[in-house]
């Protein structure tokens, strides 16, 4: 990702306000995607659901979860840092989040633990 800067100046007197802009600064940033390998959907208030760092600047992505035997148990587009696990027993289940940008994709485990 790209960012870009400038800088607003603004001189404000009696009769009128007048404005002057800086020169644009751009900086490269990674936004690292962090994907957790495990939660705790036990209703304790910590770790309940499958948090993805910093997914919201991929709202194109998306996000399947398999159990072990390969069969889809949640799928998503634009995943949105809800899943739960509900329905899930306790265990090691495989992902695979496609970011939609420059092929990026992520593939991993998620472990439930209740």
């Amino acid at each position: 990702f790209e960012h870009n800067y400038r800088i607003r100046a603004v001189r404000r007197n009696a009769v009128q306000g007048t404005e002057a802009w800086s020169n644009s600064i751009s900086f490269a940033f990674e936004h690292e995607v962090f994907v957790p390998n495990v939660i705790t959907p036990n209703g304790d208030g910590f770790n309940q659901y499958f948090r993805i760092r910093n997914i919201e600047l991929f709202p194109q992505s998306s996000l399947k979860i398999f159990n072990r035997w390969g069969g889809s148990v949640y799928e998503a587009r634009g995943y949105n840092n809800t899943w739960r696990g509900d329905g899930l027993e306790s265990g090691v289940y495989f992902y695979e989040l496609a970011l939609n940008r420059n092929n990026v994709v992520l593939k991993g485990t998620i472990s439930i633990v209740r």
